[in-house]
């Protein structure tokens, strides 16, 4: 995702996803964040990342991430708002 961005929405539906797993199957998702995985810190992360995070992201026009660790954070003005000045 090098020089692009997310929203505030979509990462609140990262979140909501996280918690969504944890709902549906509790073992599974406690097996998931115990399992390291170098790109994305655990498998919960890849799951998420790669999943439901990425189709948003596509439906969005916004950046799709590769990693858990590549997210840089600014002030917008709304949840949906993108940083000021950039164009996917």
């Amino acid at each position: 995702m090098a020089g692009g961005a997310q929203s505030a929405a979509l990462q609140f539906l990262h979140e909501a996803a996280h918690a969504a797993g944890d709902d549906c199957d509790h073992k599974a998702f406690d097996k998931r964040v115990h399992t390291p995985n170098d790109a994305y810190t655990n498998l919960e992360e890849k799951r998420v990342i790669e999943g439901p995070e990425a189709a948003a992201a596509r439906t969005l026009g916004e950046a799709v991430r590769t990693e858990h660790k590549d997210l840089m954070q600014w002030p917008v003005g709304s949840p949906t708002e993108l940083p000021q000045g950039y164009t996917p």
